[in-house]
């Protein structure tokens, strides 16, 4: 059905409850609104969802027979009534470019039966899925969610090679199920969009929508152009690559003729896209970026299969976007050569026009990569088309065969030849003509010929000197006209200076005017507004409503071309415009000082654009005292105003003052492009800010683009880049009325993408910042701050460690770093100190997280700046130390080449050794870099201690340091250091990172195994209260102590023991090397006694207690208090009866030791056994156990 309706040329809706006409409260009948038109159930319903989407024309009938409107007519208010964007459902916008996710949305809003929701989405989704009669709706959705699957796989499985590629590569193991797919397609629908939306910007094609159209049968040869032809040649490509370059002088018409082949004369079938620069637009809009954005975002909205691949080819780069970084310039090369290498099959045409108007560095950079990506694309066979125009390039070259002078071009010529035809026919109109002397009409012809040949190929110059021959004609003799066209000049440039003295003196005042707004606007004006500005000029808003009010698009228009002399024009597009009739008349004003020739001022004695500035702001002064009190109720300044009422009310002023949009958006920029400080100062002291706020946040419907009543006047001239102004505003005491408030005006400033501004409010605090640190910073789309955020933490943590240093350094703005700042910003513990600085600690989270990110250009400048000191942390951690927790192998390189001292110590006494250990990172390359420093530098180890292990095993510390010390007794301090507790690094490897190498490596270096700590163990006794077997066996086979002792007495076995997980492993291990299996601590109790009292697990308890069993330990051994192991699993099970697993594990055990001959009737020195103590402690499966086992025993004795 819906292909039924795709292929018809017109369908036909019959609105059964709507009527043609209504009655008013007078009872006359009156015709329905548009609005009542859409109210009809039929907009409501599923099945007409694609009634009123596919066919290329809808025409919608009342009951009564009669046509009430049609689709385009309607479409604004069907886009409100259904939810579906208006370029949809006009037509504008193919159906097939929205996404899954956007076309299953429209239905939700209509009344279907559930199956039906399913079946009216089948041809919209562009899948194919039969109707089964009696399906319940969940089965029709299941179904339709494994088409839409279906369909997702073999769009990857299209003839594009990438997309067969990504296919293989994202298709491993089992399918997933529909629901999944389902789900990982509406999360591409997702990242989709926000990739386009980070691309996209503000009037992307403005330029492209301003170009007219050409005049009648001109630019049509293009297509039949053998070179044009070649171009397009398939066979032909590997000797052009693909390139086309249209040169010409300014004015000759390339960007007429490169609109119109890219919208009538590409071949069918075919991907257009186009970028036309723009020289009096934004950055965006003039520079290689925004192309590069443009042109991208054209590609992957046409071809959605791009978007998955670009989005996982550059994943960290578009979340680093999304974080804040911006978008650079390579990444954005990038991203064009790997979409254009993966267009598979599709055929592309790309219309790049104006390249004269962006930088000519720029220029080659960009020709550069559009010479590889289409050999690449000529080499693989794929198809890619590029045409280039611009002026001719002295410097720039292209590497093509193709090229196109239109200068020279003899259909070029023939253009203009038609058009001067044309536009001279007229004369030969009447009997005037006809009764003039015969040799006229030759005359005529040769008047013609002149121009053709004094044109040069200049459409510009041509239509020029047309109109002012008609003039000539209009007014004298044919001959007066040749004389005329004699007297003109042949540059483009002296022609306008000829147009513009006629009748110099009449309106000079009003053709200035023009000028100054055609020339310093901050954007184009709409015709209205142009209108209302010139009228505006030095009088009130009142003087001119009845003005304007007279006014009908025709004098406007009119009115635009005498106030110009013919200079400007109306451009009618989407959005129409005052603007010059072309480029080169802006070149010749400011470019060949012909406003100064206007004005009759020279260079040096005045200032004409700012003194054009001065008089633009006057004007939207004077355009913003109106009174908007009547308004108060709307609540428009706290944000609660509706939409609709806003609207209402825009639609409202605007209506009364055109020009009011414009002022409140620009009136602070151009008082900020004044020179005149005293009338900068006298602007801010007279302007009525609240009358302004109001008025601003009627026409910024966005919340965050609008003015709370609190926003301080800096913040708002920050919000508008208008730098000199903050300044003068700082002189003259508007305050900011808090630390907050100076932030916040900063983040405005850089959110905007004003860096001036932001400069400026630094250089308020007294901080000065380079030009290329600001520049660095993101600004736009890419800034982001939390809410009240101070600098510095921003700075670091987005990664700008040049500004955050900047900032540290600055006295004014360390009077107001805080503690809390430099802890938010810590990657390690941090312990406050008062012997540490906050400037200190804050520099070396800087060097942290600039050596986190591999910033190590920074790390290098700000070490050097600092020299062989080390910043310490507030536990006086040096930051050699804080390099080695976080395992900077390049920045504890850069430090130790440096002289950063290797053997200083924080107030634990731990060295760099420790912290990298402790890091649990790669320590062979950390231990060689620190051993091969300490053999190449000297050192004397004067801040390390350590332990030696000769004679008594808990002998207190000594120095180890002695003047004559050689390099590997050096290296020997150091990897024996220890800490305030006496841990060495080998103790530290045992039980925190559980790793042989380590063990080996520290081995290796020196690292005594017998040191012990200030409690008398060793590394043995620590790897088995808290290493790995792997550990245990590795130091017994170097020949650890496996009997030695601590301070309380306890054996390595004895500590194994203690462990509350599973210490089998490590039992086993010192059992089977010989470890003594009845050893007892200080207290008395055996390994046993320890496994019983310790571990959590009963099965992990039984299986060591196994273990000693086998290895003959003493079942029965007592400790002081004359408890058995027995008695002690009771005991812990009576204490822990609240805790289920204390309580349940040890009964496990307590069962083992009774099946293994403990004895149940032992009794410890307070005369309780193991039998009194279960039965009395009121736990039912304990006394089942002792009970029970005292039966059995007695049943045996018997």
């Amino acid at each position: 059905m819906y292909r039924h309706y795709l292929n018809s040329k017109k369908c036909y809706v019959f609105l059964s409850d709507v009527t043609s006409h209504k009655r008013n409260h007078n009872g006359e009948l009156r015709p329905i609104t548009g609005s009542e038109i859409v109210q009809s159930r039929w907009f409501e319903r599923g099945w007409t969802l694609q009634e009123l989407l596919a066919p290329r024309s809808v025409d919608f009938f009342s009951a009564t027979g009669e046509c009430i409107g049609s689709r385009p007519d309607l479409a604004p208010l069907i886009a409100v009534r259904t939810g579906i964007a208006e370029d949809v459902v006009s037509g504008i916008r193919p159906v097939e470019q929205c996404t899954m996710k956007l076309r299953m949305s429209w239905v939700d809003r209509r009344d279907n039966l559930p199956e039906d929701k399913a079946y009216c989405l089948i041809g919209l989704l562009g899948i194919s899925m039969p109707l089964v009669p009696g399906e319940t709706g969940q089965a029709a959705m299941i179904r339709l969610r494994e088409a839409m699957v279906r369909s997702y796989r073999e769009d990857l499985n299209s003839p594009c090679t990438a997309a067969e590629h990504h296919t293989k590569t994202t298709s491993h193991g089992p399918d997933r199920s529909s629901d999944t797919v389902t789900e990982q397609a509406s999360s591409s629908d997702r990242n989709q969009r926000n990739l386009l939306d980070m691309l996209k910007f503000e009037e992307m094609d403005a330029r492209r929508r301003q170009v007219k159209k050409p005049y009648s049968n001109t630019c049509d040869w293009l297509k039949e152009h053998s070179i044009y032809q070649l171009w397009l040649n398939s066979q032909e490509c590997k000797r052009h690559h693909g390139l086309l370059w249209i040169k010409g002088k300014p004015g000759a018409g390339k960007t007429t003729l490169v609109k119109h082949a890219d919208d009538f004369l590409s071949p069918r079938g075919c991907l257009r896209i186009s970028f036309y620069f723009h020289a009096r637009g934004t950055e965006l809009q003039r520079s290689i970026d925004g192309m590069y954005r443009s042109i991208l975002y054209q590609l992957l909205d046409k071809q959605s299969a791009l978007q998955d691949l670009i989005s996982e080819k550059f994943q960290s780069f578009i979340e680093s976007i999304q974080a804040g970084a911006g978008w650079s310039r390579e990444v954005l090369q990038e991203m064009l050569a790997y979409a254009f290498a993966n267009l598979g099959r599709r055929r592309v045409l790309c219309y790049v026009d104006a390249l004269d108007e962006c930088n000519t560095q720029q220029v080659q950079q960009m020709i550069n990569l559009f010479e590889t990506i289409s050999q690449d694309c000529a080499s693989g066979g794929r198809y890619l088309r590029i045409l280039l125009a611009s002026r001719h390039y002295p410097i720039v070259r292209i590497r093509t065969d193709l090229e196109m002078n239109l200068d020279e071009l003899h259909e070029h010529q023939t253009d203009i030849e038609q058009y001067v035809n044309g536009q001279l026919d007229t004369w030969t109109d009447g009997d005037d003509f006809t009764q003039q002397d015969p040799s006229t009409e030759t005359v005529l012809d040769g008047i013609r010929r002149e121009i053709v040949k004094k044109a040069k190929g200049i459409f510009m110059w041509t239509v020029l000197v047309v109109e002012i021959l008609n003039d000539e004609y209009s007014q004298g003799s044919i001959y007066n006209v040749r004389r005329r066209l004699n007297e003109l000049p042949a540059e483009l440039s002296q022609l306008f200076r000829e147009v513009i003295e006629r009748d110099a003196g009449k309106n000079i005042e009003l053709f200035r005017r023009c000028l100054q707004w055609l020339l310093f606007s901050r954007r184009p004006l709409s015709p209205k507004e142009f209108y209302s500005a010139m009228a505006l000029h030095g009088k009130s808003t009142h003087a001119v409503d009845h003005v304007f009010f007279r006014a009908s698009m025709s004098d406007i228009k009119r009115f635009v071309r005498s106030s110009s002399k013919g200079l400007a024009e109306c451009v009618d597009n989407d959005i129409p415009v005052v603007q010059f009739i072309h480029e080169s008349v802006r070149d010749y004003l400011l470019k060949d000082e012909g406003l100064q020739e206007i004005f009759q001022q020279s260079t040096e004695s005045m200032d004409l654009e700012a003194m054009s500035h001065e008089m633009l702001t006057r004007v939207c002064q004077v355009c913003l005292d109106v009174d908007v009190s009547e308004f108060d109720d709307l609540s428009i300044d706290d944000f609660k105003c509706k939409l609709s009422e806003a609207e209402d009310l825009q639609r409202t002023l605007s209506a009364a003052n055109p020009l009011l949009a414009y002022s409140q958006d620009n009136v602070f920029h151009h008082a900020n492009c004044t020179t005149d400080v005293t009338f900068q100062q006298t602007f801010l002291q007279t302007f009525d800010l609240k009358r302004w706020r109001r008025c601003s946040n009627l026409f910024n419907l966005v919340k965050t683009h609008r003015h709370p009543e609190h926003a301080c006047l800096i913040r708002i001239l920050a919000r508008y880049d208008a730098h000199s102004l903050i300044t003068i505003a700082n002189r003259l005491g508007y305050p900011l009325h808090s630390d907050a408030a100076a932030f916040d005006a900063l983040y405005m400033a850089l959110a905007f993408g004003h860096k001036k501004s932001a400069k400026v409010l630094l250089a308020i605090h007294d901080i000065s910042v380079p030009e290329h640190v600001i520049d660095a910073l993101p600004s736009g789309r890419s800034f982001s701050a939390e809410h009240l955020m101070r600098p510095f933490v921003w700075a670091a943590t987005k990664g700008h460690f040049s500004f955050a240093h900047i900032l540290v350094q600055s006295e004014t703005f360390f009077n107001r770093l805080l503690l809390q700042d430099v802890m938010f910003l810590s990657p390690i513990n941090y312990e406050p100190s008062s012997h540490i600085g906050v400037q200190e600690a804050a520099l070396l989270q800087l060097l942290l997280r600039a050596a986190a990110v591999s910033d190590m250009q920074f790390v290098r400048r700000l070490c050097e700046e600092q020299g062989p000191k080390a910043l310490r942390h507030a536990n006086g951690k040096t930051l050699l130390m804080a390099a080695a927790e976080l395992g900077h192998i390049d920045l504890i390189d850069l430090l130790l080449s440096q002289g950063f001292p290797v053997d200083e110590t924080d107030d634990a006494g731990l060295t760099a050794l420790h912290w990298w250990i402790k890091g649990k990172h790669s320590l062979d390359q950390s231990l060689h870099i620190i051993a091969n420093q300490l053999l190449s530098h000297e050192t004397d180890c004067k801040h390390v201690r350590r332990r030696r292990s000769e004679g008594l095993r808990a002998s207190p510390q000594v120095n180890s340091t002695k003047t004559g010390c050689n390099a590997q007794q050096k290296c020997d301090c150091l990897v024996n250091a220890t800490d305030r507790n006496g841990c060495t690094p080998l103790m530290y490897a045992v039980w925190r990172v559980w790793s042989t190498e380590y063990v080996e490596t520290l081995l290796a270096h020196g690292a005594d195994i017998a040191a012990v700590d200030n409690r008398g163990r060793d590394a043995l006794m620590e790897a088995s209260i808290s290493g790995t077997n792997a550990c245990v066996s590795l130091l017994l086979q170097l020949g650890a102590d496996i009997n030695a002792v601590d301070l309380e007495g306890r054996t390595a076995l004895l500590l194994a023991a203690t462990k509350q997980y599973d210490p089998s492993f490590v039992i086993k291990v010192l059992l089977d090397h010989g470890a003594v299996v009845n050893a007892k601590d200080s207290e008395g109790n055996t390994p046993l006694a320890s496994v019983v009292q310790h571990t959590l697990f009963g099965g992990d308890g039984v299986r060591a207690c196994s273990h000693l069993v086998d290895h003959g330990c003493d079942i029965e051994a007592r400790n002081r208090k004359g408890e058995t192991p027995l008695i002690m699993s009771v005991k812990r099970v009576m204490k822990n009866r609240s805790d289920y697993n204390a309580y349940y594990m040890p009964i496990e055990m307590i069962q083992y030791l009774i099946g293994v001959g403990a004895d149940i009737a032992a009794v410890d020195h307070d005369g309780h056994s193991a039998y009194s103590l279960a039965l009395n402690s009121g736990i039912q499966r304990l006394m089942d156990l002792v009970v029970r086992h005292e039966a059995l025993r007695r049943n045996e004795s018997r």
